[in-house]
């Protein structure tokens, strides 16, 4: 019926719809699982190339570790080779001012050195990525040709500065695999040298004194650029809480944030401990026996080595010989020399003799000497003249000594008695005599007489005659019963007349040793073993001069009136002068001596071993030229005296050249690490070539400087901050070529370009050690500043540097480039390098032994 068809039809209407939305539902379901099934597939073929490039990544940065280890491996495996650093040219180092708390960024790079010893050139390697090696033709690496390099170098950051650090990582990206690759794979690398850096585990744990090692360095300037000497600082909490410090972030949890970012990128925990290397006789000097072991100095001193400290001067440094000048044939300079070496360090107070040699030690000089003539009587047909002989002797060590003296007046001085011929007085040894003489003391003794009985007429004369000046009579002093001195050129003894009776004795003798400052007679005892002219005589009443530093009162010539100390080219205080006797019936036994100044001797003696060999600086120089302050000086056999070795000093310019300067003996010598000043060898020193200005900073800062008597307590030099000068200097000197050694590190200067004055000198062409004219005008020491005190500072971080480093932070990094440029994959690591070489018992590295390559520390940045 049409009712129930009706109702039939409108029964199934709904399930009509129903179906069709169930369909609708089921092909949106199929579509969302297509959909998720193609997003699935899609992410993971995204994922899976994002491994690829990841993959890709890394192993770009491998193949940057890889070369970065290649490059620096030749380096670091040796220890002849240089590490230095460059600045960039093309940015400028700021210099943060003394009160800054924010420090600039650092553009460098760093740059190992080996000596081609067959191409006689150096092979500079870039510790970067895209830098090729450079070679130097010539004994100094030539940084032009880096500076040259750089400008032209692409150099780009490869990782950010991040905190703690100030170093820019710059490096040109190395290009792996082929052009129609789908994707470009790349690599960079950067080096630092950490041996730059403060060795965080020693530096500051003790007081400033000698510079054995870096224990010593001056924390407190990284806090307080302006302080001169350390105080309370934040310093202390890195001292005391050192056993729980293993990284320079470390410093943070005991450092407010401010002073962690002032020292945080200048330490090092990663530098190596115990490491006993054998010190090299460095490349680039020409020195023959360069790469080989230095002799060790101490050794040779303790089994008296003449020879073989001597021959081997002679081999390596065969101009040095030349520094002698006018010294005499039979006399052997370098032997000389190396007789004193040894007696500088050893314990007692007698000289060092051989044939061609006599060391100089704490022993005794004559520095005035006078006989007195006095015609006792006649009879039996002869006269008597009694020769009485008085002596000064002079200490002019910082050493107190006792010991037994004699001298020989070898008295060739003639008389005239009429009617017969001229007679001859003769040599006379007087008794030994034993004393004690202070430091810088001078005493005063009557060595005893002799009677001289010469024939005379049966009708004596009124009065005798000296009839001639002469100038051949000569006196020897022995100490300890080894002769010491000797007036090698000879005595001028006087024309006259002598009377009978003791109110008519007359005297003849010399003031003072051979002296005449125009032309480089100093009057200094020590160098009358070797001048060869006559001493000048003086008038016994008026010009001698006892107890004291030689004053001749009468003369007016200022060149041989006044021994002045200040007018030797060491310098030196001007201690008290002697008295005179004012007339001719007083003995100088008689009179009141001034007060001995022990603390003024211008010569300074150990007997003690060597604590640094830069103490090589005190030893006498023999050498006799009639200037040496100037070029103009000629060699001479009538000069000498009044100078000891330059080092730790701005050389003299007589032997300002390569070859001949002082200070290099260091290089040929060393302490050996038996030695128990020599415990520095067992820690890490600071690499001079590559330290920060900061860093340098800390080498000389709290430096107390004592060594010279009369200057109050002197500290270094400074511009602003504590050690600016020197560090001004160092930085200046390396980029014109890196220090080779310690003797480069003497001739450090603002201006290593220029040459230097030596009439007018400059501070800015001065070499910085020794040299007044580093200091302002307001605090610069007086020309009186002796040799002790200007080689001070230098002998006080000499223990301190070395040239090269087996310790790096390495940057590296890889990336992966789609075809468009876009970086798709990245990877970026902090690495840090220790190479360990095998050694052998002596410290020197067996080269037949594989290396170590040690990784201390590593991070993804």
């Amino acid at each position: 019926m049409n009712i129930s068809s009706h109702a039939a039809w409108k029964k199934r209407r709904p399930q009509r719809g129903f179906a069709l939305l169930m369909s609708v539902l089921a092909v949106a379901g199929l579509m969302v699982m297509l959909i998720g099934l193609l997003s699935m597939l899609t992410l993971e073929r995204k994922t899976a190339r994002s491994y690829s490039d990841a993959a890709r990544a890394d192993m770009a940065l491998q193949s940057g570790l890889a070369e970065a280890i290649g490059t620096i491996s030749p380096i670091a495996n040796r220890d002849d080779t240089l590490v230095f650093r460059m600045e960039d040219p093309t940015v400028p180092l700021e210099n943060a001012s003394a009160d800054s708390k924010v420090l600039p960024p650092q553009h460098f790079f760093t740059f190992g050195a080996q000596y081609d010893t067959q191409k006689k050139a150096w092979r500079m390697s870039p510790f970067a990525s895209g830098f090729k090696q450079i070679t130097s033709g010539s004994n100094v690496p030539n940084t032009s040709l880096i500076k040259e390099a750089i400008n032209g170098y692409d150099a780009a950051e490869i990782a950010g500065v991040g905190r703690g650090n100030v170093a820019v990582p710059r490096a040109s990206w190395v290009v792996m695999g082929k052009k129609d690759d789908p994707f470009t794979m790349r690599y960079a690398w950067w080096a630092e040298d950490l041996s730059g850096r403060i060795d965080g585990a020693n530096a500051g744990s003790e007081v400033r004194q000698l510079g054995l090692d870096a224990r010593e360095l001056g924390l407190f300037t990284i806090f307080n650029p302006t302080a001169e000497k350390d105080g309370a600082g934040p310093e202390d909490a890195l001292i005391n809480q050192r056993a729980n410090l293993r990284s320079p972030a470390s410093v943070r949890q005991f450092l407010t944030e401010e002073n962690a970012k002032l020292i945080e990128p200048f330490l090092t925990y990663d530098l190596p401990r115990e490491v006993v290397a054998a010190p090299l006789i460095p490349h680039g000097f020409g020195y023959p026996d360069a790469g080989k072991k230095s002799l060790p100095l101490d050794q040779l001193v303790s089994t008296r080595k003449i020879e073989e400290i001597a021959s081997h001067i002679d081999r390596n440094l065969p101009d040095f010989t030349l520094r002698k000048g006018g010294l005499l044939p039979t006399e052997n300079y370098t032997k000389t020399i190396a007789a004193s070496i040894i007696d500088y360090a050893d314990v007692d107070t007698n000289p060092t003799l051989g044939l061609g040699y006599r060391g100089v030690d704490s022993y005794p000089f004559v520095n005035e000497l006078f006989d007195l003539y006095e015609w006792t009587g006649t009879s039996n047909g002869q006269v008597t003249i009694r020769v009485t002989t008085f002596v000064e002797l002079w200490n002019p060590s910082n050493i107190s000594i006792i010991g037994e003296f004699q001298l020989e007046n070898d008295n060739r001085h003639s008389i005239k008695i009429p009617p017969a011929a001229t007679a001859n007085f003769t040599s006379v040894t007087h008794p030994l005599i034993k004393v004690t003489i202070p430091a810088n003391a001078f005493i005063v003794r009557n060595c005893g007489s002799k009677d001289y009985n010469f024939p005379v007429g049966a009708f004596p004369p009124s009065s005798l005659e000296f009839p001639a000046e002469t100038k051949n009579s000569t006196y020897r002093l022995k100490w300890n019963a080894q002769q010491v001195d000797w007036a090698r050129g000879g005595v001028t003894r006087t024309t006259g007349t002598l009377q009978a009776g003791s109110t008519k004795a007359k005297w003849k003798g010399n003031a003072s040793p051979a002296h005449d400052h125009s032309i480089g007679q100093h009057g200094d005892p020590r160098a009358s073993h070797y001048i060869n002219v006559p001493i000048f005589p003086n008038n016994y009443d008026a010009n001698s001069n006892w107890g004291g530093r030689a004053l001749k009162a009468n003369i007016s010539n200022q060149n041989y009136r006044e021994v002045k100390i200040t007018r030797w080219p060491d310098r030196g205080s001007e201690s008290k002068t002697g008295v005179a006797p004012g007339t001719d019936t007083k003995l100088p036994t008689t009179l009141a001596l001034p007060v001995t100044q022990n603390s003024m001797a211008p010569a300074f003696i150990a007997n003690r071993p060597f604590i640094s060999t830069a103490e090589l600086g005190n030893i006498f120089d023999p050498a006799q030229w009639t200037m040496i302050e100037n070029t103009s000086g000629t060699a001479s056999a009538g000069s000498g005296g009044g100078f000891s070795l330059a080092i730790g000093r701005p050389e003299f310019a007589k032997f300002d050249r390569e070859g001949q300067r002082a200070a290099q003996l260091l290089d040929l010598f060393t302490l050996s690490n038996t030695s128990t000043s020599q415990r520095n060898t067992r820690i890490s020193k600071i690499n001079i070539n590559t330290a920060p200005r900061e860093v340098l900073r800390t080498l000389i800062a709290g430096q107390g400087l004592v060594n010279d008597p009369v200057q109050s307590t002197l500290f270094p030099p400074k511009d602003q901050s504590i050690g600016d000068r020197f560090a001004d200097a160092v930085i200046a000197t390396r980029q014109h070529t890196p220090l080779r050694s310690l003797s480069d590190l003497n001739l450090i200067r603002k201006n290593p370009l220029a040459a230097r004055n030596y009439t007018t000198p400059n501070r800015d062409t001065e070499p910085f050690f020794g040299s007044r004219e580093q200091y302002p005008t307001t605090s610069r020491p007086p020309d009186t500043w002796d040799d002790a005190g200007r080689e001070e500072l230098f002998q006080r971080i000499a223990n301190m540097v070395t040239f090269q480093s087996k310790t790096y932070r390495v940057i590296v990094a890889g990336q992966v480039l789609d075809r468009a440029g876009k970086i798709i994959g990245q990877r970026t690591r902090e690495i840090t390098l220790r190479f360990e070489p095998k050694r052998d018992a002596e410290g020197l590295i067996d080269t037949t032994q594989p290396f170590v390559i040690r990784t201390l520390g590593e991070r993804s940045l």
